[in-house]
């Protein structure tokens, strides 16, 4: 049911974090930038700059595209979602 996830995001009320279906607790992380350059202030609402961050279409598909390797557990291999 979940295999198909491309992020998951965690939020507790204080703070958000992104990782991967495969992750282990430490390896969620808090996303600190909307737009690349600035990075947000402490205090500013962590899931707020997660969502806006890393939910514009743009964003979203090049996570997808440049940073998920999806593997091939029957022929013991593993592929990058990018094309060559």
């Amino acid at each position: 049911m979940f295999s198909t996830n491309a992020v998951l995001v965690t939020f507790d009320g204080m703070e958000a974090r992104i990782g991967s279906i495969t992750a282990d607790d430490e390896r969620f992380m808090p996303w600190r930038t909307v737009d690349g350059q600035d990075f947000a202030h402490r205090g500013t609402p962590e899931l707020e700059t997660l969502l806006r961050g890393v939910f514009t279409r743009e964003n979203l598909l090049a996570l997808i595209r440049d940073f998920i390797v999806f593997g091939d557990k029957a022929k013991g291999h593993s592929r990058s979602s990018r094309a060559d």
